[in-house]
């Protein structure tokens, strides 16, 4: 009994030791990622509405909204920047020109791409060392924490 209540103090200690370090990790993160962005006059939500476009193609004002999970009002803040800044453009669908559509310029494509391809790198500088079994179980931790931080929205 006394190796089992041992064994769980172990288990928790070593629990909030890894909560300690996501949370130290949290705004290193965010500071790194929002100066990247800025350089390109880019956001966190911009660029998510642009890599859903890069995945997808151009999409109508819904369906932005829809991907996001957004109000279409946020959504028409975040495409005003964009086409402010050229990485998307918009247009009308020839049969229905109530419809706004909402597609990336060259530009946009250019800086979708650039940005996976940095995002790749900078996980294999970072991680490329670890083994496959290290990343599944930090993964599974991660999509676990993830979830449960969802949760308690």
């Amino acid at each position: 009994m006394r190796a089992e209540a041992d064994l769980s103090s172990v288990t928790d200690d070593r629990g909030a030791e890894v909560l300690r370090e996501l949370v130290a990790m949290a705004p290193l993160l965010n500071r790194l990622i929002t100066e990247g962005l800025e350089r390109r006059q880019l956001t966190q939500a911009r660029v998510r509405l642009m890599l859903i476009l890069y995945d997808t193609g151009p999409l109508i004002m819904t369906e932005l909204a829809n991907s996001l999970g957004v109000t279409p009002r946020a959504v028409t803040a975040l495409v005003d920047g964009l086409d402010r800044t050229g990485y998307v453009r918009r247009s009308s669908r020839p049969r229905d020109r109530r419809a706004t559509v909402v597609g990336l310029t060259l530009k946009g494509r250019r800086a979708c791409a650039d940005m996976r391809s940095r995002y790749s790198r900078w996980s294999h500088n970072i991680l490329g060392d670890a083994s496959p079994r290290d990343l599944d179980a930090a993964l599974r931790i991660l999509v676990r924490v993830r979830a449960d931080l969802e949760e308690r929205r």
